[in-house]
């Protein structure tokens, strides 16, 4: 789901005409369907919000505590949104205490740090944070929407990083 709706935010709103850019509206990017399936409950409420330099949506399930908040910006450059981009990064995986796990074919850059994707395509930049999914059950879905969303694009990579990787530790354990 989060990964579905990063292609969609590639596509972009226009620039106001005097001050930031206008970010993307996470509410019309991101299904109710998306959504649910994302935390495994129907959707009950949406609510989207402007704060600063940012739109957020909300989507609460069934379940408590269990919701969607997709968080979108827009930046003046894709070297500023490159630059904003790696340092949020940074800071989350080092509060998280937890390494960003690169995700290959979904825009310019993406990551994920334990239940939150991040996003980048040229000026704009979309966090998914999926709570009350934990453990088992987040992952696979995670792998099988990118999959879905770069049609296969994030397997081939991964196949041959896998590949690579395999590679790489044969030419090592020749020289051992």
């Amino acid at each position: 789901m989060a990964l579905a709706v990063a292609g969609t935010l590639l596509a972009g709103a226009p620039a106001r005409a005097a001050g930031p850019p206008e970010p993307p509206d996470p509410c019309a990017i991101v299904s109710k369907a998306d959504a649910a399936a994302a935390i495994g409950a129907p959707i009950t409420s949406v609510k989207g919000q402007t704060a600063g330099p940012s739109r957020g949506c909300s989507f609460h399930g069934t379940k408590s505590l269990q919701s969607l908040v997709v968080t979108a910006f827009r930046y003046r450059s894709p070297g500023e949104a490159h630059a904003r981009f790696i340092d949020i990064v940074k800071q989350t995986a080092s509060a998280a205490k937890t390494p960003a796990t690169k995700l290959n074919g979904v825009g310019d850059e993406a990551v994920s740090i334990v239940s939150s994707v991040y996003v980048r395509k040229g000026t704009a930049a979309l966090v998914f944070n999926i709570f009350g999914v934990r453990g088992p059950a987040l992952t696979p879905y995670l792998l099988a929407r990118l999959a879905e969303i770069t049609r296969g694009a994030t397997v081939r990579a991964n196949q041959a990083l896998v590949v690579a990787n395999a590679s790489l530790a044969g030419m090592v354990a020749r020289t051992l």
